[in-house]
C-alpha cells in the first residue's frame, strides 16, 4: 500500500494506541474530514490488524472495528 499521509511506523503507532484505548467504533464524519485516519483504517485492514464493518443507522454511520491480532 502506498502511504501518503503517514509512515508505516506512524500508522502502527496509531493503531497500537487505538487498541490500548479499546476503540471499537469510528464515526464516518471523522474519516471524511481526516485523510490520515482514512488511510490508517485501510492500512490496518490491509495488514490484517483490524476488520472494519461499515454500519449505517438512522442518525449515524461509521465503522465497527474488530481487532484481529496483537502487534
Amino acid at each position: 500500500m502506498q502511504l501518503l499521509h503517514g509512515t508505516q511506523e506512524d500508522h502502527l503507532g496509531t493503531l497500537r494506541r487505538a487498541k490500548e484505548n479499546e476503540i471499537d467504533y469510528i464515526w464516518s464524519g471523522d474519516v471524511r474530514r481526516n485523510p490520515y485516519l482514512a488511510e490508517n483504517i485501510n492500512f490496518g485492514i490491509e495488514e490484517g490488524i483490524i476488520q472494519a464493518d461499515y454500519e449505517e443507522l438512522e442518525q449515524e454511520s461509521g465503522w465497527l472495528i474488530t481487532w484481529l491480532k496483537d502487534f
